[in-house]
Order: C-alpha cells, then sequence, then structure tokens
C-alpha cells in the first residue's frame, strides 16, 4: 500500500472521528458566540485572541487524538496486519501524522475565516498592530500544532497504556509548543521594554527556526523508535 492511500484512508478516519468533528463545529460556533458577546471595538483583538486559543484546543485535542489512536491501534495488533504486506513502517505513521495535521489545521482556519467574515459584516476596523499580531499568530499556528502532533505521535509509540500516552501528549506536547514559540518573543519584548536591549535578529523568527527543528527532530525520533518497534 502506498503513502498516498494510507493517508487518503487516514484522512477519512479522522475526518470522520467524534474530536475532528467537535474541533470543526466546535471551534467556529465558539467564536459566534465570543464575537455577538463583545462589543463591536474589541472585534479586532478578539479575532487575535480566536487564533490564540483555537490553536491551543485544536493542538491539545490532536496530540491527544494522535497518541491515543497509535497505542490502541498498536495493543489491538492492528499493525501487524500491515507489516505483512509490503508496507514500509514509516509511511504508516506519516500518513496518520500528515492526516491529523491537515485536519487541526482545516479547523483553526475555518475558526479564524468566521471571526474575519463577522469581522466583515459588522465593518469592524482592525488595527495595523493586530493585524500584524494576528498574521504572526496564524504562522505560529503551523509550527505549534507541527510540535504538539510530533510529541503526540512519539508518545501513542512509546506508551503501551492509552491514559498515559494521552496525558503525555496533553500535558508535554502543550507546554513544550508553548514554551518554544512564545517564550523567545515574550523574552524579547521584556528586554527591549525593561533594558532598551533588542535581539540581533528578529525573535519571531527564532521562535518558528527552533520551533520547526524541535518539531522535526521529535517526529525523526518517534519514526525511528517506531522501526525498531516490536509488534
Amino acid at each position: 500500500m502506498s503513502l498516498k492511500l494510507l493517508l487518503l484512508d487516514e484522512l477519512q478516519g479522522f475526518v470522520k472521528s467524534k474530536i475532528t468533528i467537535i474541533l470543526l463545529i466546535g471551534l467556529p460556533a465558539l467564536t459566534i458566540v465570543m464575537n455577538f458577546l463583545t462589543d463591536t471595538s474589541f472585534s479586532g483583538i478578539l479575532t487575535y485572541f480566536t487564533t490564540v486559543l483555537a490553536t491551543s484546543i485544536a493542538g491539545a485535542l490532536g496530540s491527544v487524538m494522535l497518541s491515543t489512536s497509535i497505542t490502541s491501534e498498536m495493543n489491538k495488533h492492528v499493525y501487524d496486519l500491515f507489516l505483512i504486506r509490503p508496507v514500509k513502517r514509516r509511511n504508516i505513521i506519516i500518513a496518520k501524522y500528515v492526516a491529523v495535521y491537515l485536519c487541526l489545521i482545516a479547523a483553526i482556519y475555518i475558526a479564524i475565516c468566521t471571526s474575519l467574515i463577522i469581522d466583515t459584516i459588522r465593518h469592524t476596523t482592525i488595527d495595523e498592530y493586530i493585524i500584524e499580531e494576528m498574521t504572526k499568530s496564524m504562522i505560529t499556528a503551523f509550527f505549534a500544532l507541527g510540535i504538539t502532533c510530533s510529541f503526540g505521535t512519539l508518545f501513542g509509540i512509546a506508551m503501551r497504556s492509552v491514559a498515559a500516552s494521552a496525558l503525555l501528549s496533553l500535558y508535554v506536547g502543550n507546554q513544550a509548543s508553548a514554551i518554544l514559540t512564545l517564550v523567545i518573543p515574550l523574552i524579547s519584548q521584556i528586554m527591549e521594554l525593561e533594558f532598551g536591549i533588542t535581539f540581533p535578529v528578529d525573535p519571531f523568527v527564532i521562535s518558528m527556526v527552533i520551533g520547526a527543528a524541535v518539531a522535526v527532530a521529535m517526529f525523526v525520533v518517534a519514526l525511528l523508535v517506531f522501526e525498531r518497534k516490536q509488534f
């Protein structure tokens, strides 16, 4: 079975899963409620907040969905059936990772687009600073989800307990994602405000490079562990 067929199969499965349905419907619904319960003067800020909140929720649920799916399938010896066929081990994990990642990105951007549409309907003027921060947050979402999914994949492969893989993915993955994508820009702002010291390189760029490196490194480790896993 080729990687493309595996990916299509995983996408069909995850799109129909309860967590994905909750994200695809729940995040836009949450955005609508937040916008209409708030004064129009805060709409632009809410769009930025929606991006951050949607990324956090999607990352947490996505990493849990990924880790528990892998652990559960390993416990049920599902991969024994795959491995007796001419299927590369890494393709199984790559397909699962990409499928979950695409579902999460879709859910987040549907929520963001919902908020932007509401802003357009309400004729809300968004400050340039908010637009800049919102753009950075949307870019950060790609790397933050990459980190949480990588940790979820590794814990899903390494753990035998579904509950343990879920808890580790939820806590460690989310904490690592927040630290790697948010701490460096925050430190930069504090240093500039308190001491007048500026980074020679854009802290946002540094944060994204580190985030991408960690996501790739953790995923490679997960693939290596899976290659050596005994079934």
